[in-house]
């Protein structure tokens, strides 16, 4: 296991297999893109929950082993979180008070639970003000349970929680009304999110112990760890991935396809991207995608919300040319603006934060 003072590893291939899946679930979610709607890109979720597992393991468990408190990690947690999507709270408030379309009470109300990052129950989704912040409230509760029981979670232990949350998640595509894994988002299914974020998130986590495990034997061989494959390889695995989320099963095949991906096959892909990495040119590109993965996913639903609501003269628009040409723009401008925001907001707004770190 890295030492607490080893220089940090970096995933490259990760960051361009989280930027692809952010986008995908964008193009689910903005309401421009009825034909790109891409029936299974919710999994995109759980590759988040599997890819978060694999970043925390390497970042924080040696530094959690020797020193760093739980109190300290949570907070880094919440920073790293937090700026971009209060931003993208922010953004949708505003649109609801120019739109006239809530009560000043009730939308003070669900600010105060969206500074605290709670589900509200009295509305159709628990997050109101930023519909994807579902998904980031089952990503603390991991981490901080992570943080709480590592000290216990040995790999054995770990392999177990994994073997739990895996037969868990065979019996709720077995008992969920739709038989897939497009659950936690709503009110009626909210508490399946613990499921989906318990298995693939501690999934993670198992993966790069494994995977630091095995580069460190090759380490005492005198072999490079990340030299077990050629580095195009890893444009495969990201291919790969989006071509999963692209899929369109049959109803019959959905839930043995939700299973088998979200349980084999996207594990065995991140496991294999673990080892090769970009360079050159290509390498600059998988940081960029993950360099806006996360503003994207956080801030796509509150902007186009004011798309839909504000431009006056796109209900007017005749066709479905017309609304993807807007989709087309809306995309265009989003990029380079989260690109932007996180250089300039989210990354300033995280450091300055975190100098109030507590001890």
């Amino acid at each position: 296991m890295r030492a607490s003072n080893a220089p940090k590893t970096f995933f490259t291939t990760l960051d361009a297999m989280r930027g692809v899946a952010a986008l995908l679930v964008m193009l689910r979610h903005v309401g421009f893109f009825e034909d790109l709607r891409f029936q299974e890109s919710y999994l995109a979720v759980d590759v988040f929950f599997l890819l978060s597992g694999v970043v925390i393991g390497n970042a924080y468990e040696a530094r959690l082993r020797t020193g760093m408190s739980v109190w300290t990690f949570s907070w880094v947690r919440v920073v790293r979180i937090f700026p971009l999507y209060l931003l993208g709270c922010a953004l949708t408030a505003c649109a609801w008070l120019a739109g006239d379309s809530v009560a000043p009470a009730q939308l003070a109300w669900l600010a105060v639970l969206a500074c605290l990052m709670l589900p509200s129950f009295q509305t159709a989704q628990p997050f109101p003000l930023n519909h994807p912040a579902w998904s980031l409230f089952f990503e603390l509760v991991a981490n901080l349970t992570y943080a709480l029981i590592l000290r216990w979670l040995s790999t054995r232990v770990l392999a177990t929680v994994v073997a739990i949350g895996a037969i868990a998640t065979v019996a709720l595509l077995w008992s969920a009304p739709t038989h897939n894994l497009d659950v936690g988002w709503s009110q009626a299914s909210f508490s399946s999110g613990l499921i989906r974020v318990g298995f693939s998130f501690f999934a993670g986590v198992l993966l790069f112990r494994i995977y630091a495990a095995a580069a460190a034997r090759q380490q005492q061989h005198g072999a490079k760890p990340r030299a077990a494959a050629p580095a195009w390889r890893a444009w495969i695995y990201v291919a790969l991935v989006a071509a999963l989320l692209m899929s369109c099963p049959s109803a019959a095949l959905q839930p043995w396809f939700d299973g088998a991906v979200v349980l084999v096959a996207f594990p065995w892909l991140v496991y294999q991207s673990l080892w090769c990495e970009p360079a050159g040119y290509a390498a600059r590109v998988a940081r960029w995608l993950g360099a806006v993965s996360y503003p994207v996913y956080v801030l796509h639903v509150p902007l186009s919300l004011w798309v839909h609501q504000d431009l006056a003269f796109y209900n007017d628009l005749p066709g479905r040319t017309a609304t993807l040409w807007i989709g087309a723009g809306f995309v265009a401008c989003l990029l380079p603006l989260c690109s932007v925001l996180n250089r300039y907001y989210d990354a300033r707004a995280r450091r300055l934060l975190l100098t109030y770190s507590p001890r």
